[in-house]
């Protein structure tokens, strides 16, 4: 084994991982902590890096153009509704935390379009005719 081999082999079996994927282990880490702690932010940087890239995709049945996601929308608030959304539909932990965001997203902020006026306005507060 040349040394190069050697320092890949040894980084890659002595490396923790930087964070589980599944739902539930994202229930598990991100569940309970300090919103100002470290593991806080690898949970919020994880949910908004699926969120990025629902964006630069745009595609499939649950793609971005599904969500409006007002533009106030604090990390916080991904990670709590991610929690309560992997919290109600416990069939659902066995699959990736990115599914988990993608539903809890989609069922908070349904829109159907990709609108500068529907994503800067929850659909809560939105006017019905």
């Amino acid at each position: 084994m040349n040394k190069i081999s050697l320092i890949i082999a040894l980084t890659l079996f002595s490396a923790q991982p930087v964070f589980a994927v599944t739902g539930k282990a994202y229930l598990e880490h991100c569940s309970n902590l300090a919103v100002n702690s470290m593991e806080y932010l690898r949970c919020s940087s994880y949910a908004v890096g699926v969120l990025d890239n629902m964006r630069g995709n745009k595609a499939g049945k649950i793609g971005f153009e599904k969500i409006c996601l007002p533009q106030k929308t604090d990390d916080a608030e991904i990670v709590n509704m991610t929690i309560k959304w992997l919290k109600a539909n416990p069939e659902s932990l066995g699959m990736w935390a990115a599914f988990g965001i993608t539903m809890a997203m989609s069922e908070n902020y349904p829109c159907g379009c990709d609108t500068k006026e529907e994503e800067s306005t929850p659909p809560a507060k939105k006017k019905t005719e």
